[in-house]
C-alpha cells in the first residue's frame, strides 16, 4: 500500500520517461491503461517509438505484469539464466514482469524483473543486453502487510484505482450503451411475431 505522499509523488511523474537510448511507459506510449499483450500491438509500439523517439533502442512497458521481450516480429523465450544480446539496429520492447501480482500462472508467486545493460557511445547510449529474473520472495508477508494496512484504514490499490474511475456524484449520467445488432434483430423479429 502506498501512503498519500507516495501516491502524490507518483502522480506527479510524467507518463512517459525518456533517457538517452531508452523510453519507459506504464502501459503504452499513448495510454498508461493500454495493455500490450500480443505481437501486433508490440509492433505498433515500436513503430511509434521510432517516430517519436528516433534515438531510443528500447521501450520498456509494464501494466500486463507479464515478462517478455519483443523485437522485429520475434517474441523471445525468457530464460532467467541467460543474458540476451540486443541487436544494435533493431528496436526492442521489454516487459520486465512484476513483483507480486504476476500473471505468469505459477504455483508460487515470484518477483519478476529485468536488468537492462546500456553502453554509452559518444553523445548517446544504446542497449546492449537484457536479462530477466524470477526470484522467490515472502509473498505471505506482503499479503499480510497489505491486509493490515487496509484494516487500519488504508485503501487497497485496486479500490483506489476504481474510485478514480468513478464519475463524481454530480456528473451527468452516461448514455446507455447501444445493444448489439443481434439483440436488436432478435427483438424486431419477436415484435413482428406478436
Amino acid at each position: 500500500m502506498l501512503s498519500a505522499d507516495s501516491r502524490h509523488y507518483l502522480a506527479s511523474l510524467p507518463r512517459v520517461a525518456r533517457v538517452p537510448g531508452l523510453v519507459l511507459a506504464h502501459g503504452s506510449l499513448r495510454d498508461p491503461e493500454e495493455y500490450v499483450r500480443t505481437d501486433e500491438p508490440a509492433r505498433r509500439q515500436l513503430e511509434q517509438l521510432a517516430t517519436e523517439c528516433p534515438g531510443a533502442g528500447v521501450l520498456v512497458v509494464g501494466h500486463t505484469h507479464r515478462a517478455w521481450l519483443y523485437s522485429a516480429g520475434v517474441r523471445d523465450a525468457l530464460d532467467p539464466d541467460r543474458v540476451t544480446r540486443l541487436d544494435e539496429g533493431a528496436p526492442h520492447l521489454v516487459k520486465p514482469g512484476s513483483v507480486g501480482q504476476s500473471r505468469q500462472r505459477e504455483p508460487r508467486p515470484l518477483a519478476r524483473f529485468a536488468l537492462l545493460e546500456m553502453t554509452s557511445e559518444g553523445s548517446g547510449a544504446r542497449p546492449v543486453s537484457v536479462r530477466f529474473f524470477a526470484v522467490e520472495y515472502d509473498h505471505r508477508a506482503v499479503r499480510g502487510a497489505l491486509r493490515a494496512q487496509t484494516a487500519a484504514g488504508g485503501q487497497h490499490p485496486r479500490a483506489a484505482r476504481e474510485a478514480r474511475r468513478r464519475p463524481p456524484p454530480d456528473a451527468p449520467a452516461a448514455p446507455l450503451p447501444r445493444p448489439p445488432a443481434r439483440a436488436l434483430l432478435t427483438e424486431a423479429r419477436a415484435s413482428r411475431r406478436a
